[in-house]
């Protein structure tokens, strides 16, 4: 049977990865780290975490899988210790510290058994999975599909408007929400390049409503909506492959996109100041 491996990073900071993210790329890592690893934020990460991917990952309907959490060995061992308490009630979940000058793929890649037929698929800490997620990427993985991404391109972008949620539906062929990535090689979706970009080879699963990202002022990417699809007030009857995600939880723990560019600005430039001080 093909081996199904998810990979998520919560807060790592290393010398070059910092470099892909735009709220490190300019800063020194002793920056970084006091940023991306300050107690305000991680606590938000760990409510994050466990209300969106972790409590999707705990509704598969095939449990057959692991999830490998990539944490900084920086992070405070008070939330350490809460990280590694979640592996007695969460049977999937792995926790793999990395350090401040390792090579992240280099880590992930010694994961995979080379030569044995491996889905990786990538998810972050703030984004949730339909509970056929594993399912889909099991049925997806025929060896035609070998060095393919696997994708769900349908699924609803969540964000926080005033007090209450607003959803939008989506179809996004190389959206990032839990794609996956075949191979007998060793190589992993970290590996496999840039997954958004016209040409490469996507193979796709007709499941609806199959991922859910969250949209707030904390994510690194700044996108909002996208152009078109019409957004409604979330109302959680009305998406019941979600039953597991608990929208109060959510909206408690996502701050509003700030869509003013000064705004933007001026709320970086007190998130630096705060983290040097």
């Amino acid at each position: 049977m093909v081996a199904v491996v998810g990979l998520m990073r919560f807060s790592v900071v290393t010398e070059s990865h910092k470099r892909g993210y735009k709220a490190t790329r300019d800063i020194t890592v002793a920056e970084a780290v006091a940023s991306i690893l300050a107690p305000a934020r991680i606590e938000n990460r760990l409510r994050l975490v466990e209300t969106m991917p972790l409590s999707s990952l705990s509704a598969q309907t095939d449990s057959d899988f692991v999830l490998h959490m990539l944490i900084s060995t920086e992070l405070q061992p008070v939330y350490k210790a809460r990280l590694y308490a979640l592996l007695l009630r969460l049977p999937y979940l792995r926790i793999v510290e990395i350090g401040l000058h390792d090579d992240v793929q280099e880590r992930v890649a010694a994961l995979i058994v080379p030569g044995e037929p491996t889905v990786t698929f990538r998810l972050d800490d703030d984004d949730a999975v339909g509970a056929h997620h594993v399912e889909d990427l099991r049925m997806l993985a025929i060896p035609a599909n070998e060095g393919c991404f696997l994708s769900h391109p349908n699924g609803i972008y969540v964000q926080p408007v005033g007090d209450q949620l607003v959803v939008q539906e989506v179809t996004h062929l190389h959206n990032a929400f839990g794609i996956g990535y075949l191979s007998s090689l060793g190589e992993t979706v970290f590996h496999a390049g840039a997954h958004n970009q016209a040409g490469v080879r996507v193979a796709t699963s007709g499941r609806q409503r199959a991922w859910a990202r969250s949209i707030h002022s904390a994510s690194d990417s700044g996108e909002e909506f996208m152009q078109g699809p019409p957004a409604v007030s979330l109302r959680p009857a009305l998406f019941p492959e979600f039953a597991f995600i608990d929208f109060d939880r959510l909206l408690a723990n996502l701050a509003p996109v700030v869509r003013d560019r000064f705004m933007k600005r001026a709320v970086n430039l007190v998130r630096r100041f705060v983290s040097r001080t």
